[in-house]
């Protein structure tokens, strides 16, 4: 009989026990579930600025969606040019001359951002920019490799994403381009 009992008691404590394990294993899915929900939505929404250099100014861009490379941002009616690169990329440097070009031609109407991926201090950076005679905007700081996780898949530098003035992603560039290539699109928004 007291067998009987504590093999009762025994089933029902064991019961209860893996009632409250299947209450816990819902509540870590619901938690999960949530948490991917907000993480999706934080990735959707994400918002972020990048720093120019030599300057106070930010450039505000939050992305539209995560299916593709739309952006939100403020350019003040200009197309948009984000140029990926580092100081130490012989083709990163050669690209700069043609960046420089489309800078000059299409001041009023092209904002272009030289996006750089490496940290230098300020010494080095004005030396490399009075030596490239850069006449575009240059983004140091952590949220410039925001803005690569953002994009998601950039495989190479130097990369070039070309904007219309709504943020609609109209072209990617990898590696050196033919200046006439970006000159082109750029004609070709401008209609």
């Amino acid at each position: 009989m007291k067998s009987i009992i504590l093999g009762v008691v025994l089933l029902f404590f064991a019961a209860c026990n893996d009632n409250k394990d299947q209450k816990a294993e819902e509540q870590a899915e619901q938690t999960n579930t949530q948490a991917k929900e907000q993480k999706v939505e934080f990735n959707r929404l994400l918002k972020f600025s990048l720093n120019i250099f030599n300057s106070d100014q930010k450039f505000e861009i939050q992305r539209k969606n995560k299916e593709n490379k739309d952006l939100v941002f403020n350019s003040e009616d200009k197309l948009v040019l984000f140029y990926f690169f580092t100081t130490w990329c012989p083709p990163c440097k050669a690209e700069i001359v043609h960046l420089n070009n489309l800078a000059t031609k299409y001041e009023e109407r092209l904002k272009i951002i030289g996006v750089l991926l490496e940290d230098k201090d300020e010494k080095e950076l004005n030396e490399f920019i009075s030596e490239q005679k850069i006449n575009f905007d240059i983004a140091v700081g952590d949220n410039n490799y925001t803005f690569l996780k953002v994009l998601g898949d950039v495989n190479g530098i130097p990369y070039i994403l070309l904007y219309d003035q709504n943020g609609k992603n109209i072209n990617n560039y990898l590696g050196a381009v033919y200046e006439e290539m970006i000159d082109i699109d750029i004609q070709k928004v401008m209609r």
